[in-house]
């Protein structure tokens, strides 16, 4: 009985002796630096997410990733910054194409006319196109909207549908008396409007930005003919 209580007793004390040790910190290297800790899968989780308003958990780019090109851990997978709206060149062709068209549309309006009927006029005007359809073709929009256009300029005295002297399906467009005397006007118009916008350029930006713009939109397989006084270029072989 007493062996039993003294070997409990014992027992009772190494514990006590075991609690009251300082734990190492950590754990020796063979060179005898202490060995960095290490942290674990789940810090790195917890340091990587965060908490919405509501409470759930949500992701954010680790510190790390300071060149906006890690694998993220939460999802295995490589991440990127996000474009933004005014990285996008088309942007900021989209608000110039708005600023220019808004002014020139509200300087037409004084003469009852819009930006659409503007370009059936000038179009004829010109001989680019003598019907419907080649108007269509021009200026890359539905022949039935060329139609309906035709229709209100001829309500409005601007223009006239007459019988085609080489097709008999077709009808040729002409400006009536109206038409003629208005349409230089709104070419002045035109003109000063584009030099509103565009003189902050040299001559010759303005011709390469236009060539430029010819080219992408010739890339799309809708490419403007180009104007009277401008030659072909040859293709180099």
């Amino acid at each position: 009985m007493g062996a039993r209580c003294r070997s409990r007793g014992r027992a009772e004390y190494v514990r006590r002796e075991r609690i009251r040790a300082p734990r190492p910190l950590s754990r020796a290297t063979p060179s005898g630096l202490p060995r960095p800790r290490r942290r674990s899968v789940r810090g790195n989780l917890a340091a990587s997410e965060s908490r919405s308003p509501s409470g759930r958990r949500r992701s954010t780019v680790p510190i790390c990733c300071l060149d906006n090109s890690c694998r993220d851990i939460n999802i295995g997978r490589v991440t990127t910054q996000t474009s933004g709206l005014r990285d996008h060149l088309g942007y900021w062709l989209r608000r110039l194409s708005d600023e220019v068209h808004g002014r020139f549309e509200r300087q037409l309006a004084e003469h009852d006319v819009t930006v659409s009927q503007w370009s059936v006029l000038v179009t004829v005007h010109r001989g680019d196109a003598t019907t419907t359809r080649e108007v269509a073709r021009f200026i890359d929009i539905d022949v039935g909207a060329v139609s309906r256009l035709v229709d209100r300029l001829v309500a409005k005295g601007l223009m006239a549908r007459e019988p085609h002297p080489e097709s008999r399906r077709a009808l040729r467009l002409t400006l009536t008396d109206a038409g003629r005397e208005l349409v230089p006007r709104l070419a002045a118009i035109a003109d000063r409007n584009d030099a509103h916008f565009f003189r902050h350029l040299e001559p010759a930006q303005r011709l390469q930005l236009e060539e430029w713009i010819r080219r992408l939109v010739g890339d799309l397989g809708s490419a403007p003919p180009r104007r009277d006084s401008e030659p072909p270029k040859e293709e180099s072989s």
